[in-house]
């Protein structure tokens, strides 16, 4: 149950974490960013390997304490809000980090980048539960 757990929670983060920042936020990451990330002239141009290998922890962890613990139970208020809190507590140790650790991590990155932790957290829990409840998977 975990690896379909786990593989729908991932499709479900990165399709969320796409429009964000591939279609809604695009232009204010680049400007953020620029100054001290791998880019062209045009976009940021991440290190997919190390990226894809921070998502899959946090995708993991995510469904361990977050998703299986629910699986199952009514989806309300509840269920947005565990979702949305772990991903804050893992959003804003990063964002906190890169900001004591890189001279130039700006000031407004941390308050943008957790709000979208917070809300992609409780909109992934509550999208792969309602989905997983369709789809018949109970432990």
């Amino acid at each position: 149950m975990f690896i379909k757990l786990f593989a729908l929670t991932f499709i479900v983060f990165l399709i969320l974490d796409f429009i964000w920042l591939r279609i809604l936020m695009r232009k204010f990451y680049f400007q953020e960013f620029s100054p001290i990330a791998r880019r062209n002239s045009r976009a940021l141009t991440p290190y997919f390997p190390t990226a894809l290998i921070g998502y899959i922890v946090v995708m993991a962890g995510f469904v361990h304490f977050v998703i299986l613990p629910q699986l199952g139970q009514p989806i309300g208020w509840n269920t947005f809000l565990e979702g949305a809190f772990f991903a804050l507590c893992v959003n804003i140790f990063f964002e906190c980090l890169g900001h004591a650790l890189i001279d130039k991590w700006p000031w407004r990155m941390l308050i943008v980048d957790n709000f979208w932790g917070f809300l992609v957290g409780g909109l992934t829990t509550v999208i792969t539960l309602f989905l997983a409840s369709k789809l018949g998977w109970t432990i």
